[in-house]
């Protein structure tokens, strides 16, 4: 694929970058050559939505065993979210997580968290994150954004330096007094915790960030978009202020549902949770349509003992699920079944990422100039998704048993072979990128 399109190509590699996409009868001196006829060609994905839980939490999962299960799964640059032990908040903490990243097997840019009261941003700003991140909800109270004041003094001051403002929109008042009224009622099924977060909650977050973002005039990224109230509100405002906002969603909001979490029990418990099937459609329009911009796994892996806290009680198994190993047979799958387009979907998945976060046109697409990132796919392959061979330390999924398509034969970092036939090859050869632009996206 280059350029978004899909045709038949050579693809000539010259040391880290590609040297030239040509048609297939014209040849070009080499000292190697990889046959890939027949198969897909894709530019590595770009996962703008990570925790790699490094540092303070690594026995979840590290650096080194988060990168290899990314490029495994065919995800060659990483955005990683700040909430780890401690957050990612200034500039000493960001570069002790650069200095982590030596053992990454993939490339890396960096977030970092907002609190209330951010003061000046300038330091921070020169480290080179991709996004800042401001939470409405579910981190401690002292960097939660608890009012449209807070947020708006936040969102100020990211525009100053030109920075990217990342939102996570559920609204803490409605989710405490949810899970409040529900567990004094006594109420701990998986679905319980689905009906501590309404899709209102979510729809309400998103208008006040969008509202307080045109008033800041910041670039704003919606996070983790679950429902369809959610969708038309990101719709609205993006019409009404074309070019400043953004959005995403994810593969197991897009194509689980209610029916997985009640299965699964916790080891399906995430937040935004899974919800109806309708409101699964409802994001896959909202990609198709462009509402949504991208699509992020929010790869956030627990162990499998830590999920089992929650087989009778929902409310003590955490949040979060392992995605990085999934996104591409998953979406593949639904791409080749006529769901979503293969170019909208690499568009969703490698190119708009890159672009949302200042790593376009380095990285992002198969074209000259551009880092080597390449996967090798034999789409022809369907296999169901079992966990038995993830990287991951979570061990687990809640795609279990999903088909999904594709194999993964083949996989470049900056022209350097990192997967082959399903295993890494060679050591972590990662590193920290830093985004080129900031601004409006197109």
């Amino acid at each position: 694929m280059s350029d978004n399109s899909v045709t038949r190509a050579n693809i000539y590699i010259d040391g880290e970058r590609i040297g030239a996409v040509c048609p297939p009868d014209e040849n070009y001196d080499a000292c190697e050559v990889y046959d890939a006829a027949g198969r897909y060609v894709l530019p590595g994905l770009v996962d703008a939505h990570v925790h790699f839980r490094d540092p303070g939490l690594v026995h979840k999962e590290g650096f080194e065993n988060g990168s290899l299960a990314a490029a495994c799964g065919g995800v060659t640059t990483v955005v990683i979210m700040p909430t780890d032990d401690p957050m990612t908040d200034d500039p000493v903490t960001f570069r002790e997580k650069i200095a982590l990243g030596r053992r990454s097997f993939v490339d890396f840019g960096l977030n970092v968290i907002v609190g209330p009261n951010p003061g000046d941003l300038g330091a921070l700003a020169e480290c080179g994150p991709c996004a800042f991140e401001l939470f409405l909800a579910d981190v401690p109270d002292h960097y939660r954004i608890a009012d449209a004041g807070q947020l708006l003094t936040a969102l100020r001051a990211i525009a100053a330096v030109g920075g990217v403002a990342g939102v996570t929109p559920m609204l803490d008042s409605i989710i405490r007094t949810r899970t409040d009224e529900l567990r004094a009622q006594g109420r701990a099924a998986p679905l319980d915790f689905a009906a501590s977060r309404p899709p209102e909650a979510e729809a309400l977050g998103i208008a006040l960030a969008c509202e307080a973002a045109i008033l800041a005039e910041c670039r704003l990224h919606i996070r983790q978009v679950s429902s369809r109230e959610g969708v038309d509100a990101v719709a609205a405002y993006k019409e009404r202020a074309p070019g400043l906002i953004s959005a995403e969603t994810l593969p197991h909001n897009m194509f689980l549902n209610e029916d997985h979490l009640r299965a699964l029990g916790p080891f399906a418990k995430m937040a935004p949770p899974l919800r109806l099937p309708e409101q699964g459609q409802a994001l896959i329009a909202g990609v198709k349509a462009g509402a949504l911009d991208i699509v992020v796994t929010d790869h956030a892996p627990h162990l499998p003992q830590e999920k089992e806290l929650g087989r009778d009680d929902i409310w003590k198994a955490p949040s979060g699920v392992p995605g990085l190993e999934t996104l591409l047979p998953v979406m593949l799958a639904r791409s080749l079944g006529g769901e979503i387009d293969l170019t909208q979907m690499v568009a969703a998945l490698s190119t708009t990422p890159a672009k949302l976060f200042g790593l376009f046109p380095r990285k992002g697409l198969v074209a000259p100039g551009a880092d080597a990132d390449l996967i090798v796919v034999d789409q022809s392959v369907r296999r169901k998704i079992e966990p038995t061979s993830m990287k991951t330390r979570a061990s687990s999924t809640p795609f279990l048993d999903f088909e999904g398509a594709g194999t993964i034969d083949l996989v470049m970092l900056r022209g350097r072979r990192v997967v082959e036939d399903g295993m890494p090859v060679g050591d972590p050869c990662g590193s920290f990128i830093r985004p080129v632009r900031q601004g409006q996206f197109r």
